[in-house]
């Protein structure tokens, strides 16, 4: 699929079909994977790969918003399996939350660091979306609560790379979690660590 194609059709509203098959296959880039996958369902591999070549790291950090229908009130972690559409104006992150229980309205605010891939995508229609793409397999940690702001709650969190658990014990993955936290704020500790994505 070309990228001007794989980005017009996550824009154009049709990113759930991709964001729900990333979440329940938890698909990666490998040759074997792409195989296993179902020919129905290989245009989505496809796409999720195109938009995976566009994903470049920066040597900045940059404030996010991301708003959610979901109540963080009782958790400090949150696993985005596909791509993280964020803004980086919170009065477009609320209007992204719809639903009308008052604990599901949520913003989380974030810092990005420079060694997780993203794209900025092109405004549409004049809108001001200021929208950033953030690669798959993330993981929010330290969620806090931070303040209410217009009817919604705002979380503050960090947000680093999701490593799916392998055939390990669990005292191993608790272990690997550990170091992943302890790896939020020192990129190049992680990079060396666990190698780029």
């Amino acid at each position: 699929m070309k990228i001007d194609n794989s980005i017009k059709r996550y824009q154009n509203n049709n990113y759930t079909t991709l964001t729900n098959f990333l979440r329940a296959h938890n698909f990666n880039n490998s040759k074997n994977a792409y195989n296993n996958v179902r020919l129905s369902n290989k245009n989505i591999v496809n796409w999720s790969k195109a938009l995976n070549s566009i994903m470049h790291q920066t040597n900045y950090s940059i404030q996010l918003y991301r708003g959610l229908d979901i109540d963080l009130s009782n958790k400090t972690e949150l696993i985005n399996k596909s791509f993280t559409s964020c803004t980086k104006d919170i009065r477009i992150a609320k209007n992204y939350v719809k639903h009308a229980n008052n604990n599901d309205r949520t913003i989380i605010e974030f810092n990005l660091p420079p060694h997780i891939k993203r794209y900025n995508l092109k405004p549409r229609n004049n809108d001001d979306e200021q929208e950033v793409l953030i690669q798959r397999n993330t993981k929010f940690i330290n969620i806090k609560f931070k303040k209410m702001y217009n009817n919604h709650n705002v979380y503050t969190a960090d947000i680093i790379r999701y490593y799916k658990h392998k055939n390990h014990s669990n005292v191993e993955n608790k272990s690997l979690d550990n170091r992943l936290k302890n790896l939020t704020l020192n990129s190049n500790n992680e990079r060396s660590n666990f190698g780029n994505n």
